[in-house]
C-alpha cells in the first residue's frame, strides 16, 4: 500500500480515494509531480479492493468482539481482574499436559524434561541444572 496508509485509517483512505478517479501520470510513468496531494487516485483497482478487504474484516472482527448485552470484550476482561471469582479449591491442580510414556521410561533424560512435583521444587539441586548459587 501507500505511505498515506499509516497515517490514515483504511476506513478513512477507502472513502477518500473510492470516488477519485485514477491518475493518468501517476499510472503511465509511475511518478506525479503533485505526491499525496494530487486530487486524482493513485490507488489502482486491486489496491482499492484490497482496502475494502480490510474495511469489511475489521468491520466483522470489530461487530464479533461485541457481546449480546452491548459490551465490549476489553471491559468485561477488566471488570474480571478487578473482581474476580474465587474458589474455596484446595486441590493441586497440575498442568493440562502430560508427559509421554517414551519420557517416562528412559533414565537418562534431563531434569528439564521429567515431571516436575511439589517435593521436587523444595529439595531440588540447582547446580545439576546448571545454576550455582
Amino acid at each position: 500500500m501507500k505511505t498515506r496508509f499509516s497515517k490514515n485509517g483504511p476506513k478513512d483512505i477507502l472513502k477518500d480515494e473510492a470516488c477519485k478517479i485514477p491518475c493518468k501520470k501517476f499510472f503511465t510513468s509511475g511518478e506525479c509531480v503533485f505526491g499525496n496531494n494530487c486530487k486524482f487516485s493513485h490507488y489502482s483497482a486491486l489496491e482499492i479492493q484490497a482496502l475494502e478487504k480490510i474495511v469489511t474484516w475489521r468491520n466483522q472482527t470489530q461487530s464479533e468482539i461485541s457481546v449480546e448485552d452491548g459490551r465490549q470484550a476489553h471491559d468485561i476482561m477488566n471488570e474480571y481482574f478487578q473482581h474476580p471469582v474465587v474458589t474455596a479449591c484446595k486441590e493441586v491442580i497440575y498442568p493440562a499436559w502430560n508427559i509421554t510414556s517414551a519420557l517416562k521410561t528412559y533414565e537418562n533424560s534431563s531434569p528439564s524434561l521429567s515431571l516436575i512435583l511439589p517435593q521436587h521444587i523444595t529439595d531440588s539441586n540447582f547446580e545439576k541444572w546448571g545454576f550455582k548459587e
